[in-house]
């Protein structure tokens, strides 16, 4: 191995090894907490070595993004293949909205803060995310195309189913919904999303 390669080699090693410590900060304390001098001291390395590896927090927080991303396309990616349009897309709401409860911290770097400037530019950069925001897209494709729901345009169905679902797990992870903490709230979520996909259904 020459010389080059050894150095990228290790770059890339120095970067793993800064990003697992910024995630076990990150899931420990939340986004609000996550510093690079944290993240230095994790490491037992200066704050400027890690701006050696990653230019500026807003690259890091890319990064941790991309693992969020990651997990949801994972579980979506378990979700059994089937002819019925329909339950395809409640189990793909399910999915998500399981991910956001189990996830929070994730769900909210994902969906909830105001993310890094560079991905605002170009949509090329969401990686993973913008795999998991396909895999609905696509879905939502199928079933208006083929005349299954009464949305006639596929931007504006899924920009309403994603906008239920999102609602729902936000109210949930914001503790807006504790007059409901006698019941299996994460049965109603899916119970509610199941409902409303009927409610448009043709």
């Amino acid at each position: 191995m020459g010389t080059l390669e050894r150095k990228e080699r290790e770059k890339l090693e120095m970067r793993k090894t800064i990003l697992k410590a910024a995630t076990e900060l990150f899931l420990k304390d939340g986004i609000e907490k996550l510093t690079l001098r944290a993240i230095a001291t994790k490491i037992e390395y200066s704050v400027g070595t890690i701006y050696l590896y990653y230019k500026d927090k807003d690259e890091l927080f890319h990064d941790l993004m991309e693992k969020g991303y990651q997990k949801l396309s994972k579980e979506i990616q378990k979700i059994p293949a089937t002819n019925d349009h329909i339950a395809y897309l409640k189990q793909l709401a399910r999915t998500y909205i399981h991910f956001g409860l189990k996830n929070p911290q994730y769900y909210d770097l994902m969906f909830i803060m105001e993310k890094p400037d560079q991905l605002s530019q170009d949509l090329s950069e969401l990686g993973a995310g913008l795999k998991t925001f396909n895999a609905l897209y696509d879905t939502i494709r199928t079933v208006v195309e083929k005349d299954l729901i009464r949305f006639k345009d596929v931007p504006t169905a899924s920009m309403a189913i994603w906008g239920v679902e999102h609602g729902l797990v936000s109210l949930f992870n914001r503790n807006r919904l504790l007059m409901y903490t006698d019941q299996n709230v994460e049965e109603q979520l899916f119970t509610s999303m199941d409902n409303f996909i009927d409610s448009i259904k043709t």
